[in-house]
């Protein structure tokens, strides 16, 4: 018969042995766990750094409508076509049939852009009158997309924009024509980011 001292050293010499595997199995899920850590950190770093080049290309996107802004003001006929950004329909450039604007196939190379900015972000725009054809707004053919008139709530068109140029209470009660500026920021790590504006 085995006396009883025996018995206790082997139950707890089996219970060493269980403990060294639970805590080897502990150490693995920890390893795991701190590689998933480690994993989730730098993919939230990632999508911060994602969101702060996306946020910079949309705020670049502001200077390249001012400037469409200020080409437009400018401009001394919006009648015809003006390379390189103008266009006086509203397909202006576009290809395919049926030939629709699509920003993120249109060739945009050679149109105008501002100086590479201080973020590495190229801003590219182009303005599109929105006629269906070339010609003087006010002609019934060009088929234009006016503002409504602040008076007496009738729509009429203009010739060759120049009401465009007014400002507060210096505007007669004709209506312009709508022009889309569509500004596209070219930024760092392959970001690029499209804005439309209608403005008149």
């Amino acid at each position: 018969m085995k006396s009883q001292k025996t018995l206790i050293f082997r139950r707890v010499a089996r219970e060493r042995g269980v403990v060294l595997i639970l805590a080897l199995i502990v150490l693995v899920a920890m390893i795991i766990a701190g590689v998933a850590l480690v994993r989730s950190v730098d993919v939230t770093t990632q999508i911060a750094g994602n969101l702060a080049f996306r946020q910079s290309g949309v705020q670049a996107t502001d200077s390249g409508v001012e400037k469409a802004r200020q080409w437009l003001m400018s401009a001394s006929s919006l009648i015809a076509d003006a390379p390189p950004s103008y266009y006086s329909t509203w397909n202006g450039g576009a290809t395919g049939t049926p030939a629709v604007f699509d920003p993120a196939t249109f060739d945009w190379s050679g149109k105008s852009a501002l100086p590479v900015d201080a973020a590495g972000n190229t801003v590219s725009y182009v303005v599109h009158r929105m006629c269906q054809n070339p010609g003087d707004p006010a002609d019934p053919a060009s088929n234009c997309i006016t503002a409504p008139s602040s008076v007496s709530g009738t729509s009429q068109r203009i010739t060759g924009g120049q009401e465009f140029r007014c400002v507060g209470t210096n505007c007669v009660a004709s209506s312009n024509p709508y022009y889309r500026v569509t500004v596209r920021v070219a930024g760092p790590r392959n970001t690029v980011t499209y804005t439309q504006v209608v403005i008149y």
